[in-house]
């Protein structure tokens, strides 16, 4: 009786193979290969091989999508754009058979088994009767591919490649639109803990079959991911609206692998709901991990709580109070979302590329955390009906600033209108020049011209503001009035500052105001305007001054806002608010502005690394040193090191 074939090892060619993918920075067991390129691997056999006794087909079997049907290629055959061809090798013996596979352009990415099925052939045709099927114990992962103009997430050089899909290190940008402020971030997606948490989360979700190959609903899976939706425990952080606590001290996190392997020691916990830039740096990340060009963008001005509506209403009382409980939709000082560079297979051509994906933001129609993909191109020509969610960004992007006066009795009176002023800059990090940022304002809007409403304006007023603070410097100012008329002004000026952390989210509130009458929505004389504030934007100090101005008067008025004690910002994220208002009595004119004050960037950290090169086992050295310029003692403070698969705290004591 004859002996069966058999396979006895298999050679995975695995420096090969990655370094030709582009995978060899993964620090995962398995083999890691981009989609759309050949690759290869040997088995070797028991015996001699002979093409004529024996049909060799290659099966392989998805492990991230439970559904997705097994790809079968025939030996020297192909199939549903797979292929499968033997090598011949120099001085390779028969018992050693090379295989070169092909995957198609458009695999369900993810984790896959490999098996072997043998059939012997008798006269001719192949025994069905006589079949075997061998699994080797070898994971191969199939990601996106970049490199491959036929993958959907095709890109158009090797310097974008090389930044929005390897780059492992990058720039956040916060701060202002007019100091736009930087910190740097450790993507890590060749770290293990990335790659399989991107897959986990797409494992969760059950997609039909001809849905695996549709990078869009990828893309959605991902970001609904990101932050777990109200009342539940389904993302990496928890839902905002679940969550209380403070969250300064969640910033200490410089990395996203160590935000997720945080998440895996939480368990079934979740890291608290972190900041609006966290999620859009892990969900980078996890993109990038599976070949997906990605990069983050910060919108400064950005309206929220929008719900389709393009406005912003700015309200003040009789007594020139700003009445925030009626502000539903209030500028940012910044906001971020990711880009992905995509192929749209489901919408004309020139709306592929870059794709906005927002995974902070609650789609209120389903309650889910998830924005996008939404093309660019279409915001800017101002296509809105499109998939996915065209109007809930273009309505973040596009508005128009409306001043209303409101009387105790509801009605309201229009003071001012400013047209186009919303989102003054859009930027990311740049391309060509290293922790420098690129303005990418003019890739979501149209250079629109201003049609303000006019009104009769005789007084020259202008704020001369500090663009940050040091610690310990109290907050001034200088009102620059000038009266250009022959008649005596009065000038009413009402100065509110708040402290704002961008990382609490503006909570819905629609359903409040909806039931709430005109009665209780402005603020009487005899109530503290903290109490309304459901803005979560919090007031440190407001009042109201009243300066008269002779004909043709020129000053240049000081004002103190606040002392020091009351401007210190704690987060390196927050940021002080400044409103600014102030009406001429006698004309009506209104002078109306807003403005961010940054906590100013102290020296107090310096680092010394004793090698910029250290071997692989070997130990490195480096000193940090810190220089307290503060005139207070810092007590309690954390040094964190993130990154090159290192995460600790140092408390300094």
């Amino acid at each position: 009786m004859a002996t069966k074939l058999l396979p006895i090892d298999i050679d995975m060619y695995m420096k090969k193979n990655m370094e030709e993918h582009s995978t060899i920075y993964y620090d995962i067991q398995g083999l890691i290969l981009r989609r759309g390129q050949p690759f290869l691997f040997t088995i070797t056999f028991n015996q001699d091989f002979h093409i004529d006794k024996y049909n060799l087909s290659v099966i392989f079997k998805s492990q991230t999508w439970s559904n997705f049907p097994n790809v079968k290629i025939p030996l020297n055959s192909s199939s549903n754009g797979w292929s499968a061809k033997r090598l011949f090798i120099e001085d390779q013996k028969n018992n050693r058979i090379c295989f070169q596979i092909n995957s198609s352009s458009d695999t369900p990415i993810g984790k896959y088994s490999l098996l072997l099925e043998i059939c012997s052939i008798t006269k001719n045709l192949i025994n069905k009767q006589d079949v075997s099927i061998f699994h080797f114990d070898n994971d191969i992962y199939f990601l996106f591919n970049p490199w491959n103009k036929n993958d959907s997430c095709a890109l158009l050089s090797s310097d974008q490649i090389a930044e929005y899909v390897l780059n492992e290190h990058g720039q956040i940008y916060l701060g202002s639109s007019d100091i736009p402020q930087s910190i740097p971030w450790y993507f890590g997606q060749f770290e293990r803990i990335v790659l399989l948490t991107a897959l986990a989360l797409l494992k969760e979700i059950y997609l039909s079959i001809e849905y695996h190959i549709d990078i869009s609903l990828i893309l959605r899976i991902l970001s609904s991911k990101i932050c777990s939706d109200v009342g539940t425990h389904n993302g990496i952080f928890s839902s905002l609206l679940d969550s209380h606590s403070s969250l300064c001290q969640e910033n200490q996190y410089a990395s996203s692998p160590a935000i997720l392997k945080q998440c895996l020691i939480l368990n079934d916990q979740q890291i608290p709901c972190g900041s609006n830039w966290q999620h859009a740096a892990v969900f980078c990340s996890l993109c990038r991990s599976l070949g997906i060009p990605c990069r983050i963008v910060t919108v400064y001005n950005a309206i929220c709580q929008t719900q389709e509506q393009e406005n912003i209403d700015i309200n003040w009382n009789t007594r020139q109070q700003p009445i925030v409980v009626v502000n539903s939709k209030l500028t940012r000082p910044w906001y971020l979302w990711n880009e992905c560079w995509i192929r749209r297979d489901d919408l004309p051509v020139y709306y592929s590329g870059w794709q906005v994906i927002d995974s902070s933001s609650i789609d209120y129609n389903t309650k889910i955390r998830r924005i996008g993909p939404c093309s660019v191109a279409a915001l800017k020509s101002g296509i809105s009906g499109l998939k996915w969610d065209t109007i809930d960004i273009y309505s973040i992007l596009n508005g128009n600033k409306t001043y209303w006066l409101v009387y105790p009795n509801g009605d309201r009176k229009l003071r001012n209108i400013e047209e186009n002023m919303i989102n003054t800059k859009i930027i990311t990090k740049s391309l060509k020049k290293e922790n420098e940022y690129e303005d990418i304002t003019s890739n979501y809007k149209l250079n629109k011209t201003s049609n303000q409403t006019p009104f009769n304006h005789d007084v020259n007023i202008e704020m001369e503001i500090p663009d940050s603070l040091k610690f310990g410097d109290n907050l001034h100012l200088i009102l620059k009035t000038n009266n250009l008329s022959n008649k005596h002004r009065t000038l009413t000026a009402t100065l509110t500052l708040l402290k704002i952390n961008p990382i609490e989210e503006i909570k819905s509130t629609s359903k409040n105001l909806n039931q709430t009458s005109y009665e209780d929505r402005y603020i009487p004389n005899n109530t503290n305007l903290d109490i309304y504030n459901i803005s979560l934007q919090t007031p440190i100090q407001s009042f109201t001054e009243i300066y008269h101005l002779d004909n043709n008067d020129h000053k240049n008025i000081p004002m103190k806002v606040a002392e020091n004690h009351q401007v210190w910002l704690g987060c390196f994220d927050s940021l002080l608010k400044l409103n600014i208002h102030v009406v001429v009595r006698e004309t009506g004119q209104i002078y109306q502005r807003e403005k961010y004050i940054l906590n100013a960037e102290n020296d107090l950290m310096q680092l010394f690394l004793e090698n910029d090169v250290i071997e692989i086992g070997k130990q490195g050295k480096l000193q940090i040193q810190i220089n307290n310029s503060f005139p207070y003692p810092l007590n309690n403070g954390y040094i964190t090191i993130d990154g090159f698969g290192i995460s600790k705290s140092i408390l300094i004591k």
